[in-house]
């Protein structure tokens, strides 16, 4: 354990890039550095959407499992690394909602049809088609700054001052970048101009 603990210390001013190259080399060092240096902010996420502590706890292994197995996909280019880790840590308690608690479908806004015109929100929406290909894809034509935004503000669902603070932004920089995102996707995944994303 201290051996552990001393090689884990050898990377404590490494950047969080630098130890997801190290995990993908299969560093257990650099894996338990970025645990220690991002497990309690992932914990805290999950349990906003899970509640139980016990359940939050399972989706974080899962999360870092997923780090230890899949380090090597992650593009440096498209996202900062807390970003793909709060993505991955949301994708993961959304399918322990799904699968737990079956009898709450979260596409429940679609099935309402009986009015002329719906204003959903901007969440709402996201969260609608949350996961599809169609999301997934116009995502990736966004740029990373505008991307990490809407992932983290929308995606993440995390609150304003939050995600600017993720970002190491201020709050109306924070703004101005997932409101440019929006517009950014509504744009790809409606070419046509009749846009389902409000503003």
């Amino acid at each position: 354990m201290t051996a552990t603990r001393s090689r884990r210390s050898s990377w404590a001013t490494a950047s969080d890039e630098a130890l997801l190259a190290a995990i993908r080399d299969g560093d257990r060092a650099a894996f338990a550095e970025l645990y220690h240096r991002m497990s309690r902010q992932l914990l805290g996420y999950v349990q906003r959407s899970l509640v139980d502590h016990a359940q939050a706890e399972e989706v974080l292994q899962e999360v870092f499992l997923h780090v230890w197995e899949n380090a090597a996909r992650f593009d440096p280019s498209r996202a900062r690394v807390s970003t793909w880790l709060h993505h991955i840590a949301h994708a993961r308690a959304i399918d322990r909602i799904r699968s737990a608690q079956a009898s709450r479908n979260r596409d429940r806004r679609i099935g309402i049809r009986d009015y002329e015109s719906t204003d959903y929100s901007v969440s709402d929406q996201i969260d609608a088609i949350d996961g599809s290909a169609a999301l997934r894809d116009a995502l990736a034509q966004l740029s990373p700054l505008q991307r990490e935004a809407v992932m983290l503000r929308y995606l993440g669902d995390l609150g304003g001052v939050e995600t600017a603070q993720l970002l190491g932004v201020k709050v109306d920089t924070m703004k101005s970048r997932a409101r440019a995102g929006l517009i950014a996707l509504r744009g790809i995944m409606d070419p046509s101009g009749n846009h389902s994303l409000v503003g």
